[in-house]
């Protein structure tokens, strides 16, 4: 008689994982990812900054070993871009916990995909543990995180463990081709540098007319989609774009910037939250009732996209990115704003008097 569970799975059309039947489930239903309720040794415990469904942390600890398993809904979810970010905020975070050399990344095949959804690689680490491995996967337009630390294993008895745990994760339903698993090139100087001429005429405009705000909505419900991972996009074709670090903000942030030389838009993906910020041409009305060209800074939360500064050019990237972090930890004032998958439009009309 087959196991309850594996007859609930094959009723359901999930992607049962091989061992899957011995472990009870979490479900992340935003998602559809399935999870075990424990792992060799390692029982899940409710964390605290789980509030979010957009943002959901799982923790697992027992054993000497502990795993946390991050599920969100990344702006420009590509595994590729977000395993980058997730290496650079691992190095600085443990920069002072004897972090050691890295072994080689590897691909990755998460929740029954039919092929490689993700990267995968485990570092040596001095002190207290003796390991630790980090991998990041595309699941349907989600991005799963898993971190796994032991105190007992080396790296390489710590890479067979995380690819076990990883063979536990299923999906309601099966995973769709991830983007392409493609981190883009570094920029050339030519591209990283942003010269003056671009930067001439890029003045904020601190108050808007209602004609420009409303019109900058409708140019926010085209940039959601692209945020959101649309044909062009950062996250569907990587190659169009190149990669440049942002200027005093060390490992904390990566910019891209398409390699077309007439496009001066970029995209600064922040640590490794999902969320980003961007610089981009858009068409204003402060002129005489006339459509000029301007610019905007747009912070990309999990939620929506928010235009916050409004600029007669593309706004210098050292200056928003600063502007458009600061929105994402604390919130502000916003001009316009276009929830993913949506096309209604969120709009501040400034103040008549």
């Amino acid at each position: 008689m087959k196991p309850i569970l594996t007859i609930m799975a094959i009723a359901l059309g999930l992607a049962l994982p091989v061992n899957a039947y011995a472990q009870a489930m979490l479900v992340h239903a935003e998602s559809g990812l399935i999870l075990p309720d424990h792992f060799e040794g390692m029982s899940h415990k409710a964390s605290k900054d789980s509030s979010n469904p957009l943002n959901s942390i799982y923790e697992y600890t027992g054993e000497g070993n502990t795993a946390t398993v991050y599920v969100f809904r990344a702006t420009h979810p590509n595994a590729a871009l977000w395993f980058e970010r997730a290496q650079a905020i691992l190095q600085l975070v443990w920069a002072d916990r004897g972090l050691g050399a890295g072994t080689t990344q590897r691909l990755i095949t998460l929740a029954g995909a039919k092929s490689p959804n993700g990267f995968a690689r485990e570092f040596a680490v001095s002190g207290q543990s003796q390991s630790t491995a980090v991998a990041v996967a595309e699941v349907n337009g989600w991005i799963v995180k898993v971190r796994l630390t032991s105190d007992k294993n080396g790296v390489d008895a710590t890479a067979k463990q995380l690819d076990r745990l990883l063979l536990t994760f299923a999906a309601k339903t099966p995973p769709a081709a991830p983007h392409p698993l493609i981190l883009p090139d570094a920029c050339p100087l030519s591209k990283a540098t942003t010269s003056i001429n671009a930067l001439a005429g890029s003045e904020v405009i601190a108050k808007p007319k209602a004609e420009t705000i409303l019109l900058l909505g409708l140019q926010l419900a085209v940039l959601s989609r692209q945020i959101a991972g649309d044909h062009g996009s950062l996250a569907s074709n990587p190659e169009l774009y190149c990669r440049t670090p942002v200027e005093g903000q060390g490992p904390i942030a990566m910019a891209y910037k398409p390699k077309d030389p007439a496009d001066n838009s970029w995209t600064i993906l922040f640590a490794d939250s999902g969320t980003s910020i961007s610089g981009t041409s858009a068409m204003i009305m402060e002129g005489k009732n006339d459509i000029g060209a301007g610019g905007m800074l747009t912070a990309n939360t999990l939620e929506k996209v928010n235009a916050i500064v409004v600029a007669k050019g593309i706004p210098a990237m050292d200056v928003g990115f600063p502007t458009g972090a600061s929105f994402i930890v604390k919130g502000g004032a916003v001009l316009s704003a276009v929830a993913y998958g949506t096309a209604n439009v969120e709009i501040s009309l400034p103040d008549k008097k």
